[in-house]
């Protein structure tokens, strides 16, 4: 028996070395969360009933709202049969709801109080799979909850809304993220630079896991070395190489929008963990862009929510800019 133990401890250990940073170091507990104090004594009384309403958890990438709905799932679920993961950018069609939720809540809890389908970035969730959600939830209120987070609440049908409490989370300060990260790095015994830490932390804010990913890829060798494209956040570029476009195409500069385009493609096609929604977000509301801009960068966010390739979607943005430009040039030029 001592020998079984004593392998499964190594397992544990092994896994725990293995694992990624964001998940060693993720909150367990609402203590170790930053949280409202109002929205804190909601939570704990859920977690004491082992109860909870069907809820949506909304905000910035990075505010807490999965680590927060993991914390809740781990305090009341006691059997894996009793949870049903999600994630709604990857598994978002109607057939998921008929074929994988319903069949999950045929069947009563197993040794919870209650079963929970969680299903991470919802706002990803075709409308078609959004609106048979709403019957289900009604039919199954017994014993099943849904416990749903997302980045824009906004992409959530209104009647699907009204059927879920809501709770709308604020992004972290920048004080918090820093004394976090400085317990990871002192935990892994890495040296750092507070003042190239801080400056990490501004140029990211507030994407905690993109944050603390940097970070590990940085510290392999037992000090934190930063590259100078750790602190310029990748949308951020893109959109300075939009800039150049638009004022390359206006200048009618053939050479300045080839280099700029290449550029972007180089970007969007090494960078995995571009937040495209927030890309998006940040080209519609930039009131420094020209009008057709920002409306063309609104429809190509609709479209993104349901295209096969992001990367793609966003390069037809660039095209479809480039093409309107080149027009309105020659307008301008003829008369």
């Amino acid at each position: 028996m001592k020998e079984y133990k004593d392998e499964y401890d190594d397992k544990i250990r092994e896994e725990e070395e293995n694992m990624v940073w964001v998940e060693r170091y993720r909150p367990k507990s609402l203590d170790e969360m930053v949280l409202d104090a109002n929205y804190k004594e909601t939570f704990t009384s859920w977690i004491e009933k082992e109860q909870i309403p069907n809820v949506l958890l909304v905000g910035k990438p990075g505010s807490g709202k999965t680590t927060l709905a993991k914390i809740i799932v781990d305090q009341i679920i006691k059997s894996p049969s009793d949870l049903l993961f999600l994630n709604g950018s990857a598994k978002r069609g109607i057939d998921i709801v008929r074929d994988q939720i319903e069949d999950f809540l045929r069947t009563s809890s197993f040794s919870s109080s209650i079963k929970i389908v969680f299903i991470d970035e919802f706002d990803y969730m075709t409308l078609d799979a959004q609106a048979a959600l709403r019957s289900i939830i009604e039919q199954y209120t017994l014993y099943g909850r849904f416990l749903l987070t997302a980045n824009f609440e906004s992409k959530i049908i209104d009647a699907l809304i009204s059927r879920l409490q809501v709770f709308r989370f604020k992004t972290l300060p920048k004080e918090y993220i820093l004394d976090y990260c400085k317990k990871i790095l002192a935990s892994e015994k890495v040296e750092y630079n507070e003042k190239n830490l801080v400056k990490l932390i501004n140029a990211h804010h507030p994407d905690v896991r993109k944050i603390v990913g940097i970070l590990q890829s940085r510290s392999t060798t037992g000090t934190l070395k930063m590259e100078e494209e750790d602190f310029e956040s990748k949308e951020n570029l893109i959109r300075s190489y939009l800039n150049d476009i638009i004022v390359a195409v206006r200048e009618s500069n053939n050479t300045v929008i080839v280099n700029s385009v290449n550029n972007l493609q180089k970007i969007l096609l090494s960078e995995t963990g571009l937040d495209f929604s927030l890309l998006y977000e940040k080209i519609g509301f930039d009131l420094t862009l020209p009008l057709p801009v920002r409306i063309f960068a609104s429809q190509y966010y609709d479209k993104h929510l349901n295209c096969a390739s992001p990367v793609m979607n966003f390069m037809s943005l660039i095209a479809k800019i480039i093409l309107f430009l080149t027009d309105e040039a020659k307008l301008r030029n003829a008369k």
